[in-house]
């Protein structure tokens, strides 16, 4: 009776001991899992980032070409309003005055839209340099997440 008792004692420690090292396995196995997903999550969000990021010189230049644009129209819209103030007044139209203002008008015209069309595409680039610094945010915070999962999970 004593050697059933002790079979016994001696069946359940090692099961209990089994089950010890299977949780400590799983404990392992679930801390190799979640190393894995977060090197798997930064790759994939590295892989959907923009293949060519902005640098701050290339907004710089992009600006630059915007404001540059502008003035080409606004000179070009400037120039075509006084050659047809120059060809009215040289025609001594009865009716110069009012084709005078239209082509003021014209030219206004003109003038604004060369500033829209600038606003506009300052808009767009400015919504793309909030984006890339979204982006490049974002990246951090997951290579920060990385590390403090690989630091804090010592797998042994």
């Amino acid at each position: 009776m004593i050697d059933g008792r002790l079979k016994t004692f001696a069946f359940e420690e090692t099961r209990s001991n089994v089950w010890h090292l299977d949780y400590a396995r799983k404990g392992l196995l679930m801390k190799s899992f979640a190393l894995l997903a977060a090197i798997a999550l930064v790759g994939c969000a590295n892989a959907t980032a923009p293949s060519n990021p902005m640098s701050p010189e290339a907004i710089v230049q992009q600006s630059a070409a915007i404001a540059q644009r502008e003035r080409q129209c606004m000179e070009h819209a400037t120039s075509q309003t006084n050659d047809e103030l120059a060809r009215i007044e040289s025609s001594h139209d009865t009716f110069a005055h009012d084709h005078i203002q239209a082509a003021k008008d014209d030219g206004k015209r003109e003038l604004l839209w060369c500033k829209v069309e600038a606003d506009q595409e300052q808009k767009q680039l400015s919504s793309r340099e909030l984006a890339e610094y979204q982006t490049q945010g974002e990246e951090e915070r997951q290579r920060s997440s990385l590390m403090m999962i690989m630091t804090t999970s010592r797998l042994h």
